[in-house]
């Protein structure tokens, strides 16, 4: 004679033991997709590093240039949100 609760507990623990694993599962592409994704951006951000410093190596006034601009903006920016507070 089969015990009803003896069943339920082993369904249970059966169910548990393959939501584990499906977790581990999904767990791990997640993870292998967050690292592909990362050396990806990493990849880009070098690429734009390296052609920036390029840029200003061969064009050092036009670099300066820029940086004075983006500072400009940068600042008029803050000093516009500081004020409105």
């Amino acid at each position: 004679m089969a015990n009803p609760a003896q069943d339920f507990k082993k369904e249970v623990k059966g169910g548990v033991r393959d939501a584990s694993q499906a977790l581990e599962t999904i767990s791990h592409d997640v993870g292998a997709r967050a690292g592909e994704l990362v050396s990806k951006v990493s990849g880009s951000m070098t690429d734009y590093y390296e052609s920036g410093r390029d840029f200003v190596k061969s064009n050092p006034v036009k670099g300066v240039a820029v940086a004075a601009a983006a500072g400009i903006v940068v600042g008029s920016i803050l000093t516009l949100a500081m004020r409105s507070k």
